[in-house]
């Protein structure tokens, strides 16, 4: 390799890229190593771009490259977080788009009525805070963005329990407040391809969209080439069973199918409905897991009064079918 060249390793970790853990100096070329391949990259910010678009075992690098994708694509597209530039993933963001980025500090009621003025102008904003602190900027979802209908994207960070970041940080509620909002739709994805189409499918959409996902690893599936506009309030079903079924939101997914792997073994058939959407979640499913199943369960990841379990069970009262299997919520 010739000098001009410096190597930027990214390391392998259960088959999915790491972090790169050299920072390039005073080179004007680099070579970056992975499990399989090299690439030349020319430009120390597409190192760090390159590098977190290959390493899907955290969803927020997963999230931030979708939000970059997609602002190259189009010039209208703005991020806003309040003092969390490092923690959601947006520095490169930041980097590539300086003029389209804009750190409120800590105010997220700012940050949130911020976007509703942008969007009424015609940009098409995307709020990056966690959970936890947007529920400071409720008045502003509802009053600024809910009320007057924005085109803007929310994307919640650290959705439902978050581990050693501490109870201050855990996601609960986001799901109960954003339910009561009217106008207000939201998803929930199952892993880091479905997060990719989620970001461009709220940005396709008209009105306030939320998107939460989990603090922690992915699951390490393949990023899709190209993202694609989710039908709205459609789910999909990961495992097929006629004796329970499962309605799984966000990365209860993958516990659901965790479930459903070990109840085979003792023969029960568990279905697996990866709902994908909170609100409108899809009745049609719900209402074929009554009818074809002997119980239905419902898995998400925050609080129970005004969760999306409660939605599930009045849709079931308010058109219930012939026979109404146990429901668990």
């Amino acid at each position: 390799m010739a000098d001009s060249h410096k190597r930027v390793w990214i390391t392998g970790a259960a088959g999915r890229m790491g972090r790169a853990i050299n920072q390039a100096l005073d080179h004007s070329r680099y070579t970056v190593l992975t499990s399989d391949k090299d690439v030349d990259i020319t430009d120390l910010a597409e190192v760090s771009y390159y590098a977190e678009s290959q390493r899907p075992d955290f969803v927020i690098n997963c999230a931030a490259f979708a939000s970059r994708t997609e602002a190259e694509a189009d010039p209208d597209i703005v991020a806003i977080t309040a003092a969390m530039k490092d923690g959601t993933g947006l520095a490169a963001f930041a980097e590539k788009f300086p003029k389209r980025f804009v750190d409120t500090g800590i105010a997220e009621e700012h940050a949130v009525a911020l976007a509703s003025g942008l969007a009424l102008g015609g940009k098409k904003p995307v709020v990056c805070v966690y959970s936890t602190f947007m529920q400071r900027a409720f008045d502003q979802l509802i009053i600024n963005n809910a009320l007057a209908n924005t085109n803007v994207v929310f994307c919640l960070d650290r959705a439902g329990l978050v581990g050693d970041d501490g109870p201050t940080h855990h996601g609960v509620f986001d799901i109960a407040y954003c339910r009561m909002v009217p106008g207000v739709r939201m998803m929930a994805p199952s892993d880091e391809a479905e997060l990719v189409h989620m970001v461009h499918t709220a940005l396709a959409l008209e009105g306030p969209v939320v998107v939460r996902w989990p603090r922690g690893e992915a699951r390490g599936v393949e990023l899709p080439s190209s993202a694609q506009v989710l039908g709205e309030g459609k789910s999909r079903t990961t495992r097929e069973g006629s004796d329970v079924a499962i309605l799984a939101f966000g990365r209860m997914v993958q516990e659901a199918e965790g479930a459903a792997d070990m109840l085979a073994d003792e023969g029960v058939s568990v279905r697996v409905v990866d709902m994908r959407w909170i609100k409108p979640f899809d009745e049609a499913a719900v209402r074929k897991a009554a009818e074809e199943c002997k119980l239905v369960l419902t898995a998400e990841e925050g609080v129970v009064e005004g969760g999306i379990g409660e939605g599930i069970l009045e849709a079931l009262a308010a058109d219930p079918p012939a026979k109404v299997p146990p429901v668990l919520t």
